[in-house]
């Protein structure tokens, strides 16, 4: 009986929407092959090597219909629900089942139809007296542009929410259309910019009103940024506000995140050994697949740093099996970048196949530009230490090419730096 392999799945069908439900479920229904596992080749192994366990794909796919089928009925339902308060004259109604189906859209990681959805809603919100649900419409387009890597238009959205929150009187809406106004500044290392929004988040919600979640995820974001900005008492001043809120909030994502916070403040302050004791405390409470995934990047980051490069694989490995399971795909190219930092750390020469894997990963699953532009540069900066000087600048040059579009200023200059480096 022949192998079939998950690469040739996916090299065989076409690259459509409809079909990454599919596509999750060979990957989920796969297994390592049995020859290569304990083989040097099968160290090098991705996804794209499982084999494909046929039976499994079939019975898998009619329950997969049924999820598909009533996905669909969801979306369907709210527009229906759209066009009959359209009918009676209920725009607010309409825009808020125009969300409900961005919201469906999301859940299943088809970001450009909820934006599209989130949109339609805030054009139609947009002629109501009450502005409020048009910033709630802009603040759902603004995060799904983040997400998708469009930070321009995550700005704008932000920001214009924000004035409508601020102009109607919505001190939490301003403020939670602030943070992500911040978050933007976050991702384009304009830390002053980020810090700045956080600030007037922090002026709509008071510092002294009852603990909310935006509270901690403020002082978290002020953490960051003052990390960034080289201030690290101040950083560990705000990460202590944000554990302080989040310990009477009972939110196990709001411990998560913070005791990231806390590892990423160690590693910055030269303690690897305390930031690994923190990850490993974020990942303890980690329910989410998502960030179970995360945490172990992370982790074996961590580990990695402290020449621990066996410990950092099996991280890696574990957080590859977690997304495979759990249907998060979309995390494998950097569970492969951390896989092909290792490999290098290693001295095994053909590291490059994670890269590889991790950017036709981006392009199968339409992930972000900023995805690919940091999978290039992880690939070039391997290229260079292998001697593959041309193609090193190349990539390098492709991912400033995507920094300098998304206004991303850390990353660009990181890029910049290497490429000034290469030309000595």
């Amino acid at each position: 009986m022949g192998k079939l392999r998950v690469d040739e799945i996916t090299a065989l069908l076409p690259k459509l929407d409809e079909l990454r439900p599919l596509l999750d479920l060979v990957i989920a229904a796969s297994v390592p092959d049995p020859e290569r596992e304990w083989t040097g080749s099968g160290e090098l192994g991705t996804v794209g090597q499982r084999l494909v366990r046929a039976a499994a794909v079939e019975a898998g796919v009619p329950e997969l219909a049924e999820r598909v089928r009533e996905h669909l009925a969801a979306i369907y339902g709210n527009v229906g629900r759209a066009i009959r308060a359209l009918e009676r004259g209920d725009e607010a109604e309409a825009c808020a089942a125009l969300l409900g189906a961005a919201d469906r859209e999301e859940e299943w990681r088809r970001l450009e139809r909820a934006e599209a959805y989130s949109l339609a809603a805030y054009r139609l919100a947009r002629g109501l007296k009450d502005r409020r649900p048009a910033a709630l419409a802009l603040r759902r387009a603004a995060r799904v542009a983040l997400e998708i890597g469009n930070f321009e238009a995550a700005r704008w959205r932000y920001e214009e929410a924000f004035e409508i929150g601020r102009d109607a009187g919505d001190d939490v809406a301003a403020a939670a259309a602030a943070i992500g106004a911040g978050n933007v500044a976050l991702y384009r290392g304009l830390w002053e910019r980020a810090r700045a929004w956080y600030g007037r988040a922090l002026e709509r919600i008071g510092a002294d009103g009852p603990p909310r979640a935006e509270h901690w995820q403020i002082y978290q974001n002020l953490s960051v940024t003052d990390r960034r900005l080289g201030d690290l008492e101040a950083s560990r001043t705000w990460i202590e506000k944000a554990e302080a809120v989040a310990s009477t909030l009972r939110d196990p994502e709001a411990v998560t995140d913070i005791r990231h916070g806390h590892a990423r403040l160690f590693m910055a302050s030269g303690d690897p050994a305390r930031a690994e004791e923190a990850y490993r405390a974020a990942l303890a409470a980690a329910t989410r697949p998502v960030a179970v995934v995360a945490t172990l990047v992370n982790l074996g980051e961590c580990l990695l740093v402290q020449g621990r490069t066996l410990e950092a694989a099996e991280c890696a490995r574990k957080a590859e099996q977690t997304a495979i399971v759990s249907g998060v795909v979309f995390k494998l190219p950097e569970v492969y970048r951390l896989l092909g930092a290792v490999a290098e750390a290693r001295g095994l020469q053909d590291a490059f196949v994670f890269y590889e894997r991790a950017l036709d990963l981006v392009s199968e699953r339409g992930l972000s530009e900023f995805e690919r532009a940091q999978t290039l540069e992880a690939y070039a900066k391997w290229g260079l230490q292998a001697g593959d000087r041309e193609s090193a600048v190349a990539r390098l040059a492709e991912a400033e090419t995507i920094y300098r579009r998304a206004g991303m200023e850390q990353e660009l200059r990181g890029v910049l730096d290497t490429l000034a480096g290469v030309e000595e």
